[in-house]
């Protein structure tokens, strides 16, 4: 949604996303094919009080482990990757946490 009302400013245009997923990592990249100028927009590293600050993209890199932001080198637009670290899955522990056993 921010791609595109950013990029396009409310007219028809192509935002493509790609989504990568393995056992290790889950990775977003927004393409948005805009006009728009200027360098691209900076991930404030302290929490901005207004949307317009920067707020949005501040929430993002909290939750992710890595975002840049960077001019498409062969297209107009910006690109948006997000990468999110997936832990491993603790193996299955074969003894219970508790256990409940009725007296016989």
């Amino acid at each position: 949604m921010n791609a595109h009302r950013h990029a396009h400013r409310g007219r028809p245009g192509r935002v493509r996303i790609e989504i990568t997923l393995d056992a290790a990592r889950l990775q977003l990249v927004i393409r948005d094919h805009g006009d728009f100028t200027g360098p691209p927009p900076v991930i404030p590293l302290c929490r901005p009080s207004r949307a317009d600050e920067g707020l949005r993209l501040y929430v993002v890199a909290k939750m992710m482990d890595e975002v840049a932001i960077s001019r498409d080198p062969y297209e107009p637009g910006l690109v948006v990757r997000m990468v999110k670290l997936l832990g491993a899955v603790p193996a299955e522990d074969p003894s219970p946490i508790a256990s409940s056993s009725a007296p016989s």
